[in-house]
């Protein structure tokens, strides 16, 4: 079984609205839509669309498994 974890943020008005009137309007909430977002980023990240001078190296040395 995949467990699952929970990320709590804090965010201001303004992007909570956006995030809630798009959402709303993809016909999902905005955990989905969140979890959607951190999914394609890191997608189109790995797969060098996008270039973030040195993210990749600092991400796998923090994050890699042991």
């Amino acid at each position: 079984m995949n467990k699952t974890k929970r990320i709590t943020i804090r965010i201001d008005e303004r992007l909570y609205r956006f995030l809630n009137e798009f959402s709303m309007e993809s016909k999902m909430d905005i955990s989905t839509l969140c979890r959607n977002v951190i999914t394609y980023f890191f997608m189109g990240y790995l797969m060098g669309e996008f270039k973030l001078n040195g993210l990749k190296k600092r991400f796998l040395e923090k994050y890699k498994g042991d």
